[in-house]
């Protein structure tokens, strides 16, 4: 094939004034810029309220450490070995076929009393672990594609050799060579961290609070924008111009308030 880069040409166009300004009309929407606007709003966060959080007695952190054990949970590790043969070409059944052959191979002489670690740096084509001996170091099962998990998290004692797994990357044997137990943390350990994750879950209820109050408020014309702001000038804030539904500084992307911002 043969590419041309239209910028070559560039310099050898001329145009004229009317063909210029005939092509502006026939394109006159990719020049329309869209309407921006910017905004006065209020900020109420969290960090407003943490003074007014009163202290958590022991008894309230434990009962909240209880009511959130999936936080302090610590998964499951492993760590495993692994020869990996690669296969050529996925789609051809004769590099399948070659790829598995040579696994088997390979799973024989391991079976035959070889050393797990000199076949990987002898044989495995995942250059990063063969010199390691194929070691891949401790993983979470979420670590790895679910093929190569469930076999790895499948083997129980350290030692244990898998059977030979095909995943996207080709076959492989994997070794068992240790193992993490998932456990929770215990309270004593977390404490300081329970205590401030109260905290911040109490302050945020308090700014939720007072944003909903505080809306309700101007709904019901008990108080107005303005009013809030002078008694609260730090919480008031003005967005540089956006169009509308795109991101917005300091705010981010806000698609609910789509077509609301309106003089």
């Amino acid at each position: 094939y043969i590419i041309v880069k239209p910028e070559k040409y560039k310099d050898e166009i001329e145009t004229t004034k009317e063909e210029l300004q005939e092509y502006y009309q026939e394109y006159k929407e990719d020049f329309r810029v869209p309407e921006r606007v910017k905004v006065d709003y209020i900020l109420i966060k969290p960090d407003d309220f943490a003074d007014k959080v009163s202290e958590a007695s022991k008894e309230e952190l434990e009962n909240y450490y209880q009511e959130n054990l999936s936080y302090f949970s610590i998964t499951e590790e492993k760590r495993a070995s692994h020869i990996l043969i690669q296969i050529a070409d996925a789609t051809n059944p004769e590099d399948d076929e070659k790829a598995k052959e040579k696994i088997e191979e390979i799973e024989k002489e391991l079976k035959g009393g070889a050393d797990f670690a000199t076949l990987a740096k002898e044989y495995s084509q995942d250059s990063a672990s063969a010199e390691k001996g194929g070691d891949l170091e401790f993983f979470t099962y979420y670590e790895m594609i679910p093929s190569f998990s469930e076999a790895a998290f499948s083997l129980e004692e350290v030692g244990d050799v898998s059977e030979i797994v095909k995943t996207p990357f080709g076959y492989h044997l994997i070794k068992l060579t240790g193992i993490k137990a998932s456990y929770v943390e215990p309270f004593q350990e977390v404490q300081e961290r329970v205590r401030q994750m109260w905290k911040d879950e109490k302050s945020e209820a308090l700014a939720q609070e007072e944003a909903n109050n505080t809306r309700k408020e101007m709904e019901e014309k008990s108080t107005s924008f303005e009013e809030y702001i002078r008694e609260h000038p730090d919480r008031s804030n003005t967005t540089p111009f956006f169009a509308d539904g795109k991101e917005i500084e300091g705010l981010g992307w806000l698609p609910q308030s789509k077509g609301e911002f309106r003089p």
